[in-house]
């Protein structure tokens, strides 16, 4: 377990980023939050969706908007390997595998191979699955419903949040991977903190 949590830098979820482009009620607070990391030299960094799959719109004036915006943030793109989309992934997140039993529908951005068996794991990715649990890809996509798309994601963008070493992960989020309980788990077991930009707000300015 680690000590205390170094905030050098956050990874923000896309749900944040949404929040933040659509103008919801927790845009203000969000803007806040941003500030404080531009002030303190916090390093932000975002999934590689939030450009390019869950909130670019049809319109080509908002998503350019959206992206000066990220560029003026100075936001870094996450690493995580996501996952080609086919066309059981309405939302086109690129975050779903292709059917496992047609070989003409690739199953990652690797080949048909599975993704994970392919890479040599290290300690920290070891200890990661002990704790979160194996890949949504190895499980049974029964267990996982419609929601398979949302799992890989929030899968993938947490992993190589922890892998990376980077500060806290924040998110709205609080299903899945993000309930109130798996973030006391692993904060205790990793050292790994997710918050709301709220709370990491009020820790910071407290």
């Amino acid at each position: 377990m680690q000590g205390h949590m170094s905030y050098h830098s956050v990874t923000v979820d896309t749900v944040v980023w949404i929040k933040y482009f659509s103008n919801y009620d927790e845009k203000s607070e969000i803007q806040a939050m941003f500030e404080v990391c531009q002030q303190r030299n916090i390093k932000i960094y975002r999934s590689s969706r939030v450009s390019n799959f869950d909130t670019t719109t049809k319109d080509p004036t908002q998503t350019e908007h959206m992206r000066n915006a990220i560029s003026f943030l100075g936001a870094l793109e996450t690493p995580a390997p996501f996952i080609l989309a086919d066309q059981d992934d309405p939302k086109k997140t690129g975050s779903v595998l292709g059917d496992r039993n047609d070989p003409q529908k690739p199953e990652s951005m690797f080949g048909t191979s599975d993704f994970l068996s392919d890479l040599n794991i290290d300690e920290r990715e070891v200890e990661f699955i002990s704790i979160v649990g194996c890949h949504p890809t190895k499980k049974n996509p029964a267990e996982l419903g419609s929601k398979l798309s949302n799992h890989i994601g929030d899968y993938d963008a947490l992993m190589q949040h922890y892998l990376n070493d980077f500060g806290v992960f924040l998110t709205y989020d609080t299903h899945l991977y993000f309930t109130h309980e798996k973030r006391l788990i692993y904060q205790e077991k990793l050292g790994l903190k997710v918050m709301s930009p709220s709370e990491f707000l009020k820790e910071l300015l407290g």
